[in-house]
């Protein structure tokens, strides 16, 4: 049996907001992410969001603008 190498990463991310929808930060993979988790660590966070990503970078998008200090929790994981 052959189990190909996963590559996880994981971390928070902190922001002080004043009115934004879009946040992005580096998951430092190299390469794109076949799975990335968001979890909301606070009230501010936890509005509807969508996650996506690229080879470098998570962008989290909110439905609405975001005022104060959004906290997250992610994970990416590279098949």
């Amino acid at each position: 049996l052959f189990f190909p190498q996963r590559q996880i990463t994981t971390g928070t991310y902190t922001n002080s907001a004043s009115v934004t929808s879009v946040f992005t930060f580096s998951h430092n993979m190299n390469t794109s992410p076949s799975h990335v988790s968001i979890t909301p660590k606070n009230t501010t966070s936890s509005p509807m969001f969508y996650a996506t990503w690229d080879d470098t970078n998570i962008t989290v998008t909110y439905a609405a603008n975001v005022t104060g200090t959004v906290l997250l929790s992610w994970q990416a994981i590279a098949a």
